[in-house]
């Protein structure tokens, strides 16, 4: 993860696994391990203030349609720890989506009130970023 941060402050670019990539950043792919990998090196993005590529990394994490009944919960809560508001909404979107099953997983049960209120409350949005 902070390789990964690392390597992006040095060239500004993600390993996303394409062949125009930065080999010598660990790829990043749609994987468990990769998408554990992006969460990772969000909060090292975070801590960094490196907003650009917490905004990158989110991007990925969309495309690749990560989001999934197993992570939804985790992803949730990381997003909100790292104030990455187009996570959040996707998260959100899908737990609202699947809010049937989600609901009963004890991960969702567990959560801060206050993200399940957001799941809950459809006009919520996610607070816009400080630039």
């Amino acid at each position: 993860s902070v390789k990964v941060a690392v390597r992006y402050c040095y060239t500004g670019v993600v390993n996303d696994g394409s062949p125009s990539s930065d080999v010598l950043a660990p790829p990043l792919r749609p994987t468990n391990p990769g998408v554990e990998l992006v969460c990772e090196s969000l909060r090292a993005a975070d801590y960094l203030q490196l907003q650009h590529l917490k905004e990158t990394l989110e991007v990925l994490l969309v495309s690749w349609d990560a989001v999934s009944l197993t992570n939804c919960c985790a992803l949730l809560q990381v997003a909100q720890r790292a104030e990455c508001t187009q996570l959040q909404g996707a998260v959100i979107t899908f737990m609202r989506e699947m809010h049937d099953v989600v609901s009963l997983q004890p991960e969702y049960a567990a959560m801060d009130g206050s993200l399940r209120d957001a799941i809950a409350d459809l006009t919520w949005t996610p607070p816009t970023s400080a630039a």
